[in-house]
């Protein structure tokens, strides 16, 4: 190497360590104008060059520093330096094209060797550094995500089906009353909640704000649902006292109760999506008109993030389904803005 470094000063022109000289009488540019040639048109065998090339290295400049003795300036009629420097230029493409091509089938066809020669060589206090650092990155990923998410964990999931085709809303309040430690059941609520006719014996039909519309077990019969005020009557049968109607309030009022841990009770409809006006029609009842719709339902809200609603669909196979939340809240706002939940 230190061969090298000499003959990259000396074909450079430093005046300060090496003068632009060369020997007389050494006869380089025969010597070096043949290897050109050998290297220029002989490109095989690429490791045979790059190995005469360090040799021949070393004999030139045994040559120049045995042919000059210390303090001598010699003459510049020797040498060509323009073709020393051409010469030694394309030695070195060669030499670098060699190594290349030597490092590129390394790559594509390594052999165990050269897999070991180049897997990365750790000790335990390197090692124990990295997963310090990747534990780190972690903790500053957690430490700046200011998005907010709550979610009520062991909130039991139950289905409505078979036995109550239209009892999602006495089966979401069976979800919020076991969640609290209340032995309820979805048929004892079904029997229990106040229910109505679907029409009375004038043909008007009733309104879901008054009690369960119809027939609650199954679609063969007339029917139709229940809104937020017998539920809520129904669950302070259970819980006296800590029934939170909060419907007609904005959604941060829904969100508040899940901060405190309560899972909420509300009414939506089954796409969890606001509805064209199409799908909605207003009945006339004996106490006020009513706008309703057919996909009217009822979930229990368990959790929610900046992006999403957890809720237990008491028609889904199991609990804890993700909806978008943006959807979710007009749709809720669409129905009324309904929702019940238990003061902690």
């Amino acid at each position: 190497m230190s061969e090298i470094l000499f003959l990259l000063e000396l074909t450079s022109g430093s005046t300060t360590k090496f003068p632009n000289i060369l020997p007389k009488n050494s006869n380089l540019r025969t010597f070096y104008f043949n290897y050109a040639m050998i290297v220029t048109f002989l490109p095989a065998g690429f490791q045979y060059h790059s190995i005469s090339l360090l040799n021949h290295c070393r004999t030139l400049v045994k040559i120049v520093r045995d042919a000059q003795p210390e303090g001598e300036m010699l003459g510049d009629d020797i040498l060509n330096r323009k073709l020393l420097i051409r010469t030694l230029s394309i030695g070195g493409i060669f030499l670098a094209t060699y190594l290349g091509a030597e490092n590129l089938r390394s790559i594509e066809n390594p052999t165990a060797e050269t897999q070991a020669s180049v897997a990365p060589k750790i000790n335990r206090t390197e090692a124990y550094s990295i997963t310090k650092s990747i534990e780190d990155k972690e903790f500053l990923k957690d430490f700046f995500n200011t998005e907010k998410r709550e979610m009520i964990e062991g909130v039991p999931h139950i289905s409505q089906l078979p036995e109550l085709q239209r009892g999602c809303e006495v089966t979401s309040l069976t979800m919020l009353l076991q969640y609290e430690g209340i032995a309820a059941d979805k048929m004892t609520l079904a029997e229990q909640i106040h229910k109505i006719p679907f029409r009375d014996a004038n043909y008007v039909r009733s309104n879901p704000y008054d009690g369960f519309v119809g027939d609650i077990y199954t679609f063969s019969k007339s029917g139709y649902g229940v809104y937020h005020g017998p539920v809520a009557k129904l669950a302070e049968n259970y819980i006296p006292g800590k029934i939170k109607d909060i419907t007609g309030q904005s959604i941060d009022s829904v969100y508040e109760l899940i901060d405190t841990g309560s899972p909420v009770w509300v009414i939506i409809n089954s796409t969890f999506a606001p509805l064209p006006e199409s799908e909605f029609t207003v009945w006339e009842t004996n106490t006020g008109n009513v706008k309703i719709t057919y996909k009217e339902h009822s979930v229990l809200i368990v959790g929610y993030d900046e992006e999403s609603i957890y809720i237990n669909d008491p028609l889904a196979s199991d609990g804890y389904k993700t909806v978008p939340r943006t959807p979710f809240e007009n749709a809720w706002i669409q129905m009324g803005s309904q929702a019940i939940g238990i003061e902690k």
